[in-house]
């Protein structure tokens, strides 16, 4: 990127220079240009400017090294990638780059390709401690699995296979040879529980005071239905998890109540919620309300969800008053805040005149430079330093302007979450993002914009190379299977799901696919929103079965998977709000 920014950012700001020298209709120009660089603000970029000019390469590495800035990242990019200097050279400055380089769990396509380029350059400069580190890291990328086999040793390369979640390559990898703690976890997740037990007990036995060899002695035991030994591994591990662990035990033995009583010993907000689902399975509706109150007066995901079914359950019951107790619970602005009737309100913007960060100042004269990468980079690192509210709305949305959403509107939602309520921050943490091509595929589909940006929100925050552990791609989050099923009803060739145009049409199209899945139920958006994650076959299976029965409240509860129902409720609490907002 920054190979980018030397040919033509800079060459294109000399060249315009010499041009304004003999060109009289552009003395207003240059007047401006020259002021831009002599600006004290853009200093430091002048100075950087100069010694890539004057090849004064040791210049540019004591930026690098001057301090944590993302002029200082880009110089040590700069020299990392320089084909003419010294290799060891160009090794440390990977490192100074890898060091300075902003930070974000999303970014692993990006990521992916830095490492690489540091992993070749350290494997040729003979850093071979290095290069096995940074090529386990890129796994599953296929170069880097070919230079650790050609690189590691067995040990080493099985456990960066463990590491990559690549469990059966870890166990090919060791050839025959033992290694209980890659070994044992290898077994567990593919399966082969009997081959696991088999493991864990060799480490334990090597190490006896391996916790997690004990654990895992305990399940495989427990998977294998040896109940005695897996209660008395559990009875030997002791502490929360032990506890748990004799739970699923004594279920298994048909105890329910004991099972419930060690669940309820742990005070686990998770073991609680399934404490309550295995009362449920039984009938045990008053049992079940016990849980939830304690769940419902807590802190955790688990709270709104418990004060609801309570008031859900009690009003069935005819028990109003605990019906009315649980109501007072439920938080406003929230999901199940509109079910009880609590509507969704927004502040006022605020009057206060606040002045213009440094950081914008910069990005400005940077932009007037023909530089946004620059401008994008110097406001994401002072987005990441600053506390002071004003300031990180004031870079936020400038940040917006040049069409960076991810870090803004999370930076946003942190000011929210410190109490600060201002319609503007209400806007840069829920964005219309992309707007040219979401209001016209809306448009297009006759889809609601705001159920995109609700679902485009939750799903990858608006970063356009979003990648998920399960392979979800882009912005919308389309696994491949469905992407290339999105293709095939197109009648079109899968295109590029990190296109951010390509990614908008085909997640807006299969909302309205969706849509017409659950016409004869009005296009429930519950409905859609639930089966855009969960898959459509098991919520609408789930909504029509004997145990749902299409009651919208079982729904809520019933569905499997935490994550599904935690993305139900916040992306119906963005589209509420995204409503309200545009």
């Amino acid at each position: 990127m920054f190979r980018r920014f030397l040919v033509f950012s800079f060459l294109s700001v000399f060249i315009l220079f010499l041009f304004l020298q003999i060109n009289h209709f552009g003395s207003g120009v240059k007047a401006q240009t020259v002021s831009i660089y002599d600006s004290p603000l853009l200093a430091d970029y002048k100075n950087y400017y100069d010694s890539l000019n004057s090849g004064d390469f040791v210049a540019v590495s004591n930026i690098a090294f001057a301090g944590e800035s993302y002029l200082s990242y880009r110089a040590a990019l700069n020299i990392a990638r320089a084909q003419s200097i010294n290799i060891t050279d160009r090794v440390a400055h990977y490192q100074r780059a890898w060091e300075l380089r902003f930070k974000d769990p999303l970014d692993k396509l990006d990521r992916q390709e830095f490492l690489l380029e540091y992993a070749r350059v350290a494997d040729k400069a003979n850093f071979l401690a290095k290069a096995i580190e940074l090529y386990s890291l890129i796994l599953p990328n296929k170069e880097a699995e070919e230079r650790l086999v050609a690189l590691a040793n067995p040990y080493t390369l099985a456990n960066s296979f463990l590491k990559a979640r690549q469990y059966q390559k870890a166990i090919d990898a060791l050839n025959g040879l033992k290694a209980p703690s890659i070994e044992a976890p290898a077994y567990k997740r593919l399966k082969k529980d009997a081959l696991a037990l088999d493991a864990y007990e060799r480490w334990l036995a090597e190490i006896p005071d391996s916790y997690e060899a004990l654990k895992g002695v305990a399940w495989s035991n427990y998977r294998l239905g040896y109940l005695d030994k897996s209660e008395a591994a559990f009875k030997q591990l002791g502490g929360i998890s032990g506890v748990y662990g004799q739970a699923f035990v004594a279920k298994k033995r048909g105890n329910l109540d004991l099972a419930i009583n060690y669940l309820k010993q742990t005070n686990d907000a998770e073991d609680l919620w399934l404490a309550s689902t295995w009362l449920e399975a039984k009938d045990r509706y008053t049992d079940a309300i016990e849980i939830y109150k304690t769940l419902a007066q807590g802190k955790s995901s688990y709270a709104d969800d418990s004060a609801y079914r309570i008031y859900v359950l009690a009003n069935r019951s005819g028990d109003t008053a605990t019906a009315q107790w649980a109501e007072a619970l439920i938080p406003e602005n929230s999901f199940f805040g509109l079910k009880v009737n609590k509507a969704f309100t927004l502040p006022a913007r605020s009057t206060v005149a606040s002045t213009l960060p440094e950081a914008v100042k910069r990005a400005h004269l940077l932009l007037q430079i023909h530089d946004e990468e620059a401008a994008k980079g110097e406001l994401l690192y002072s987005l990441s330093k600053t506390n002071q509210v004003t300031d990180i709305l004031a870079i936020a949305e400038q940040l917006q302007l040049l069409g960076e959403y991810r870090q803004s509107s999370k930076a946003a939602i942190k000011v929210l979450n410190r109490g600060y309520q201002d319609l503007k921050a209400y806007e840069i943490a829920y964005p219309k993002a992309y707007d040219n091509y979401v209001v016209s595929e809306a448009l297009r589909l006759g889809i609601d914009a705001e159920l995109i940006w609700a679902i485009m929100r939750q799903e990858s925050a608006f970063f356009p190379k979003a990648l998920s552990h399960s392979n979800a791609q882009g912005l919308m989050q389309v696994i491949p299977s469905t992407w290339d099923w999105m293709a095939e009803l197109q009648k079109e060739n899968p295109a590029d799901p990190f296109d951010v145009a390509t990614n908008i049409r085909y997640g807006s199209f299969y909302l309205n696919w969706l849509s017409g899945y659950y016409k004869d139920y009005s296009a429930d958006p519950e409905l859609i929103i639930s089966s855009y994650n969960r898959g459509q076959g098991y919520i609408k299976r789930l909504f029509e079965g004997t145990i749902v029965n299409k009651d919208k409240d079982e729904l809520y509860r019933k569905i499997d998977a935490l994550e599904t129902r935690e993305y139900l409720q916040r992306v119906m609490a963005n589209y509420e709000i995204y409503k309200l907002l545009y």
